[in-house]
Order: structure tokens, then sequence, then C-alpha cells
């Protein structure tokens, strides 16, 4: 497998402009164009006919849901907490104000109080998962994919760089004797 670097061509460049040259390796080197046609063909085994988001959407929410269950349970049971503290603050101040509690002590359980509940909800503002935003995301990525090679060909090369990263995290080899990407 080859790792490519795109050349541009300056005074001290063998490979003109369009090319590709393989890193730390001698050689002719590969067109631009072919590679992007190639990259692009490649993308087109990961689209979709349009009559199937829904069911798509549906099968991938799913899946998120139960990967998500143990994160949506415990952001329930911080909301459970937090409402009870603050059922907590509203006692405290029942009591100092109706029952005469000392001052101090009122101030010391209400600076722990409001402590707790700035951390709950910290851990609420880190931690939302919004179904709506969820399935937001999930029409987002499909719209995206649906098409995926138009949106590689109508991108700039930032945009492609992107897109390359996005469908392909952890990198992508091109395989110059059989003329293929190694997926």
């Amino acid at each position: 497998m080859k790792s490519l670097v795109p050349r541009y061509f300056d005074s001290r460049s063998s490979v003109a402009p369009g090319y590709y040259k393989e890193r730390h390796i001698t050689g002719a080197p590969i067109n631009a164009n072919h590679l992007h046609e190639l990259f692009k063909d490649t993308l087109k085994t990961f689209e979709f006919k349009y009559e199937h988001i829904t069911l798509l959407k549906e099968k991938i929410l799913t899946i998120l849901y139960e990967k998500l269950k143990d994160h949506l349970q415990d952001q329930a049971h911080v909301k459970k907490c937090l409402s009870e503290l603050t059922k907590k603050i509203e006692n405290l101040e029942i009591k100092y104000i109706e029952e005469n509690m000392e001052k101090r002590l009122y101030e010391k359980f209400l600076l722990k109080y409001q402590a707790d509940k700035i951390e709950l909800e910290q851990k609420l503002i880190n931690h939302t998962a919004n179904s709506s935003n969820l399935e937001k995301s999930v029409l987002k990525g499909l719209e995206i994919a649906k098409n995926i090679s138009a949106v590689w060909t109508s991108s700039d090369f930032y945009g492609k760089q992107k897109l390359q990263n996005l469908v392909f995290p952890e990198g992508i080899l091109y395989n110059k004797e059989k003329d293929a990407f190694k997926l």
C-alpha cells in the first residue's frame, strides 16, 4: 500500500501539477484526476436510494438509542437529583425564615447545596442527548450519504479533506498495482 501526498509544481519539484507522488518512494507520479475519479467511484458504493431513507433512519436511531440507553438513564437520574436538590434548597429557606434557623448553619447548607446544584447542572449540560438533535444529525448524515460522490465532486480541497476524514477517520490506502483503494 502506498501513502500519497499531493505535489504542486515549483522549482524544486519534478512532479507537474495535478499529480500525486508516493511518499519516500521513487517512481512515476499518479494522475490526480484518475485518483479523484477512483475515489468518487469508491464513495458511490456507500450511496443508497432515497426511498430507503426512512427505514435507514429508523434502524440507525434504534442502534443509537440502544447504545445511548445508559447515558439517557444517567441523564434522567441527574434530572431527578437536581429536582430533589432544588426541593432541599426550598425547604432550607423555609426553615431559615419560619423556624428561625441559625444564619451560619443556613449559609453552610446553602453553599453546599448550591455547589452540588452547579455540579449537577454542569453534568446535564455536558451530557445532553436530545432526541430531536440526534434525529436531525442522522437525517443530515443520510442526506450526505445518499449522494456522497456528488458531494465529493462539488467540494473544494478542504471540503474533500473533511469528507474523506468523516468517511475514513483511520485513513484510506491506495494499491498502485491493483489501482484500487483498500477499505
